[in-house]
């Protein structure tokens, strides 16, 4: 069933021999299916079917998503995209995620000059103060790892204790809607039955008055 109502706010005028009305249109998914007539269950089905067939002659594929999303942004102006699109249509190897090669300690060759001595002694220190860098982060670890896990953890569960309070006044609130719809359905059905046997009547009696004025006419 359609309600047809004014909306708030809406007003009724003639003007030039017209009157504007603002109708606010709600099926009534709460109402009784069985007062639909079959008539107007049978055509909706049929367009529910068209509709149906239009998506299956088109196809549910790849291609078909890809029709309907909104052209890609413009990427000029980033330099970094820039050259990894052009990394990708040479197709070129991408680069490793993690640099090793600094990490290595490779000893000069014999009769090395003075200079390549002196960079290798330099990335060994840069190595050694790397390496004194970890075992102290390995030894702060050990020692406060484990309360700062645990800290990490419980304000983990207090967030998933307000996600799920959150979702269950969310539930709640659209629990609460669905049941006022419910009830406004079933009493704008009760309300449309009425004033549907009141336009029976209405109908029947405006033929019997018609029949009688035959009959005196006659």
């Amino acid at each position: 069933r359609f309600g047809f109502c004014l909306a708030p706010g809406s007003s009724k005028h003639t003007s030039n021999h017209t009157m504007r009305v603002h109708e606010s249109i709600d099926a009534l998914a709460y109402a009784s299916a069985d007062a639909v007539p079959a008539s107007l269950r049978h055509e909706a089905e049929t367009r529910i079917a068209a509709e149906m067939g239009t998506m299956a002659r088109e196809g549910v594929s790849l291609a078909t998503f890809e029709r309907r999303l909104p052209s890609l942004p413009a990427m000029s102006s980033s330099t970094l995209f820039a050259q990894e699109l052009q990394r990708v249509e040479s197709g070129k190897e991408s680069s490793p995620a993690i640099d090793t090669d600094r990490a290595r300690m490779d000893e000069p060759a014999e009769g090395s000059s003075l200079e390549e001595w002196e960079r290798a002694l330099a990335n060994a220190e840069v190595q050694y103060e790397h390496t004194q860098t970890r075992i102290l982060n390995l030894e702060l670890l050990e020692k406060y790892g484990v309360s700062a896990w645990k800290v990490h953890l419980q304000h983990l569960e207090r967030m998933e204790a307000n996600l799920r309070r959150h979702l269950s006044e969310q539930k709640e609130a659209v629990e609460a809607i669905n049941q006022a719809r419910r009830r406004e359905h079933a009493s704008a059905d009760a309300e449309l039955s009425k004033l549907s046997a009141q336009y029976q009547s209405l109908v029947q009696r405006t033929a019997d008055i018609r029949a009688a004025c035959e009959s005196m006419v006659s």
